[in-house]
């Protein structure tokens, strides 16, 4: 019997390359486009609007510390420094007073169109300043409420200013920058302006009415008021009877002496009129021995 060639056992199939092919199709499916080589430009992916408006809501964030708040914060500390470098004094305890806000002439005011018009804040504040119990001055700062933070800074050596400051209570404190003096208006009333500190004190005998006072203020700078509509209206009520009204007057007092002369020529001639009355007629024109005398 011939005996059968034997042939070696057949291997089954290697699973190596097929798990290869299959893992490379997972990676080209699952890997993103924005992942390729490195130098080859991707696409910028777009941030949704939501996103995009918070991030310019936070970068345009305002803080919110209130800037009377800051600038007591600063006068406390650095307020109490700066008048030690102004004065030289470095023993004595300075004492800063409440801060309060810094006001302008109103441009109505000044050119006056509103003569009315209340001063402006002008982003400023202001705190009387004392070494030992001696007033000294003031001190004023400007506060930037973007930042929340002080930008500039100044003190005024002026011991009666600080004493007329610190009593203010509810008046508006004012700058007049093109003069360096302060004043206070007082809102009540006719708002009556009163100079505060030597160099006001000089410019402003006493107390005067805010009207008043701005009158004087275009004087002094040689300024022609500007009237506003409202204003021309009112003058020209004005002027028309400041025209009409004696006028009218004359010509009532004219009407009123003609009625009363009348009335007093009536009452005169009233017996002589009553006499001719009684008379017979024609007794008044031939005499009776006249007649008498054609009869005979």
């Amino acid at each position: 019997m011939s005996g059968a060639r034997a042939y070696p056992a057949r291997a089954g199939a290697d699973p190596l390359p097929a798990a290869l092919v299959v893992l490379a199709v997972l990676v080209v499916v699952v890997v993103p486009v924005g992942s390729a080589a490195p130098g080859v430009p991707c696409p910028a992916q777009k941030e949704s609007p939501a996103v995009v408006e918070e991030q310019s809501a936070s970068s345009t964030a305002v803080p919110g510390t209130d800037p009377e708040d800051v600038a007591q914060t600063w006068m406390s500390d650095a307020g109490a420094t700066l008048v030690r470098q102004h004065t030289g004094e470095q023993q004595a305890e300075v004492e800063i007073s409440q801060v309060r806000p810094v006001h302008a002439w109103a441009p109505g005011f000044l050119d006056g169109s509103e003569p009315t018009a209340a001063p402006v804040p002008v982003g400023s504040w202001a705190a009387a300043a004392a070494v030992g119990e001696e007033p000294v001055g003031l001190v004023v700062v400007e506060v930037d409420e973007a930042s929340a933070s002080v930008v500039d800074d100044d003190v005024v050596l002026d011991g009666s200013l600080a004493e007329d400051v610190a009593g203010l209570g509810t008046s508006v404190l004012v700058h007049d920058v093109e003069v360096a003096a302060w004043y206070a208006v007082e809102p009540a009333g006719a708002m009556t302006v009163v100079a505060l500190g030597e160099v006001s004190s000089t410019l402003l005998a006493g107390p005067i009415s805010l009207v008043d006072y701005g009158q004087v203020l275009r004087e002094r700078n040689g300024a022609e008021p500007v009237v506003s509509t409202s204003q021309t209206q009112v003058q020209a009520g004005a002027g028309g009877w400041a025209v009409w009204g004696p006028v009218l007057a004359v010509v009532a007092v004219g009407v009123l002496a003609v009625v009363v002369t009348v009335r007093h020529e009536r009452r005169v001639t009233a017996p002589l009129r009553q006499a001719r009355q009684r008379m017979p007629l024609g007794s008044d024109t031939i005499p009776d021995s006249h007649v008498n005398h054609l009869q005979d």
